[in-house]
């Protein structure tokens, strides 16, 4: 299990998948949630040491609102 944080800052425990490779600072998971505060992981990205994490909150704002058009049919 780990505990990560948001791009919007909300805590939250991860179940990981068996096998991997967790050595950067920034990761995004797609997962399966199981409850309030846990997802069990199905697939991450490594984002490496150095991303600007507010900048992807906004754009994920973006992506599911007034913008949703640009990123999905």
């Amino acid at each position: 299990m780990m505990q990560v944080s948001a791009a919007d800052g909300v805590g939250l425990a991860v179940r990981l998948a068996p096998g991997g490779d967790y050595n950067t600072e920034f990761l995004e998971f797609e997962g399966i949630v199981e409850d309030s505060g846990t997802i069990r992981e199905e697939v991450h990205t490594n984002f490496g040491n150095s991303f600007d994490m507010e900048s992807y909150n906004e754009l994920c704002k973006l992506s599911n609102a007034e913008h949703k058009h640009l990123f999905c049919d």
